[in-house]
């Protein structure tokens, strides 16, 4: 696993083990899920806290 802000600081990405990539942006209560299947579709999903 991997965390990291990006440099302005207002989003934190984290990748996985489970392919899953997931963005939180602290200032518009957002986050955004990007996974990858086995299959190799890349699969996107925003949702608002």
């Amino acid at each position: 696993m991997a965390v990291s802000f990006t440099p302005s600081g207002d989003t934190l990405l984290s990748g996985s083990d489970d392919r899953r990539i997931i963005a939180w942006n602290w200032a518009a209560g957002e986050r955004t899920i990007v996974s990858c299947a086995a299959d190799g579709q890349v699969r996107l999903s925003l949702t608002a806290e």
